[in-house]
């Protein structure tokens, strides 16, 4: 399958070179499974969290800044509305006139707004989420994304195209949309941060106690 990669073998930390000279073939190939399943989940985190793999966090999207701006507006016009019925209910009953109307609810497009929320940036359908997949390519274990095209080198990182034709739009930005990276590539070629790197050791560490005695 082709996809965004990740080459994780040549930048996995240190501690899976030092395993090689414990583990037989087929067990190598599954300690770079264990690997990028471990970075494939702290992939999928960064929904959840809605920051970068470094900790910066996302701007958030239109959607939500429109939600968060009509749930605001609406929050304002209740306190004003409480603050007139609070007057009206302590006028006096002659002349006070009719008791001030409720204000509307914001008209929604989904769920959270009717609920009460803005939502969060890129989980709108959950469908680029759900997208990240744990593959073998060849000798190789890859975390990838569905659709063509890859970023394991400058050129391909901002040459590449996807299936999920947004994706590389909200990893590297794209005509006026701000990056909101999801996988830890920055500058043409991949940067784990220091906490994915203790993530990582720790998974392989944890690994290799069931393994090895």
């Amino acid at each position: 399958m082709a996809g965004i990669e990740i080459q994780l073998h040549t930048q996995a930390p240190q501690r899976l070179a030092e395993i090689r000279k414990q583990l037989a073939p087929d067990r190598i190939d599954r300690a770079r499974r264990v690997v990028a399943q471990a970075l494939k989940e702290l992939t999928v985190g960064r929904f959840t969290a809605q920051a970068d793999p470094w900790g910066n966090p996302w701007p958030p999207s239109q959607r939500v800044t429109g939600n968060q701006r009509k749930l605001d507006d609406y929050a304002s016009a209740m306190a004003a509305w409480h603050q007139a019925v609070a007057r009206w209910q302590s006028a006096p009953k002659k002349g006070r006139g009719k008791k001030p109307k409720r204000p509307s609810r914001p008209k929604y497009r989904s769920a959270v707004l009717r609920e009460g929320r803005a939502g969060q940036t890129l989980l709108l359908t959950g469908r680029l989420r759900a997208s990240f997949e744990v593959v073998k390519k060849g000798d190789e274990t890859v975390l990838t994304v569905a659709g063509g095209g890859t970023a394991t080198s400058a050129a391909g990182a901002h040459g590449s195209t996807s299936g999920l034709v947004y994706f590389p739009t909200h990893q590297f930005g794209r005509d006026g949309i701000p990056a909101r990276p999801m996988l830890p590539i920055r500058n043409g070629g991949i940067d784990l941060p220091d906490s994915y790197r203790a993530e990582l050791d720790d998974v392989l560490e944890t690994w290799m106690r069931t393994i090895v005695p």
